[in-house]
């Protein structure tokens, strides 16, 4: 499976912005942090533009605390890319144009990064070990 990218994204709404993380795979968004009151409907309104299809969200009381997942699929790999390669998506909300601010693996304090993992099974290997360091002042920690 392959890990594409993660993404941040602060959606406007009535009373305060929502701040949702998400992990885009070839074929899909997942979000987490969804609101409670969140629902398929906005999700979808939001993801439109890049042709995004079905919409699940889940929240579970108990193990969730007010916020949930959802998962929102796309017809291909270049869909879910071109969603990687925005900052903001325009939406309407009542009368009103409003903005999706988004960005590539990054909190508002933090700087852009991106990340991408391909994995394939070599029937050779035993077993795998991955390890993934920070680069500080270019070099790997």
């Amino acid at each position: 499976s392959t890990l594409m990218g993660c993404v941040s994204m602060e959606i406007p709404r009535a009373l305060e912005p929502a701040k949702i993380r998400a992990h885009a795979l070839p074929d899909r968004i997942v979000l987490a942090g969804i609101p409670e009151d969140m629902d398929k409907d906005e999700i979808r309104h939001i993801f439109s533009e890049f042709d995004g299809q079905e919409v699940i969200v889940t929240h579970d009381d108990a193990d969730c605390d007010r916020f949930g997942f959802a998962s929102v699929s796309f017809p291909g790999v270049t869909h879910v890319g071109r969603v990687l390669l925005r900052s903001f998506v325009a939406i309407t909300v009542g009368n009103m144009q409003k903005v999706v601010r988004m960005s590539i693996g990054a909190r508002a304090h933090e700087e852009p990064k991106a990340l991408m993992v391909r994995w394939s099974q070599v029937s050779l290997a035993a077993g795998y070990l991955v390890e993934l360091r920070p680069v500080i002042g270019g070099v790997p920690g």
